[in-house]
């Protein structure tokens, strides 16, 4: 592969990035408040002292279930893309572009560092990124609120 189709690469990628982001920005702002507010009520539903063992096992598999869909299709993808793509800057360093004949070539290769240098992240709503510390802080926050409406229930 050539030096100009890696850079046009990139600049697809990160293109491709801000279309996803433009695109699907509400609904993954969606997806982690409705696993919020699932996970929840679904630990509420287990806390009942009147449900059977069937209902408990089916409610840890659906809660393993969003779980699993959260880290699978959102979580680990976009860490990964944020990694990769920060770690482009270095792989660029590591090349010998000094020794490019090409000017246009080494100011694109340029402007690939310099672009670089900020990540290529998924937001949710605009509101945070999707990564490993919003992943945590949605756990964390079902489990809060669980506790809260818990609780509630007490009284």
């Amino acid at each position: 592969m050539k030096m100009e189709d890696w850079i046009k690469h990139h600049r697809f990628l990160y293109n491709y990035v801000d279309l996803f982001n433009s695109t699907f920005k509400i609904p993954m702002l969606l997806e982690y408040l409705i696993f919020i507010s699932t996970m929840c009520f679904e630990l509420y539903f287990i806390s009942m002292p009147d449900i059977n063992i069937v209902n408990i096992f089916k409610s840890l598999i659906y809660i393993g279930g969003l779980a699993s869909q959260l880290i699978i299709y959102y979580y680990w993808p976009a860490n990964l893309l944020s990694d990769e793509s920060s770690n482009t800057a270095f792989y660029l360093y590591d090349i010998p572009w000094y020794n490019c004949e090409s000017v246009s070539i080494k100011k694109n290769l340029l402007l690939m560092m310099i672009r670089s240098q900020k990540a290529a992240v998924v937001y949710a709503g605009n509101l945070f990124t999707v990564d490993l510390s919003t992943t945590t802080q949605a756990f964390k926050a079902s489990m809060s609120y669980f506790t809260t409406l818990k609780t509630m229930g007490m009284k």
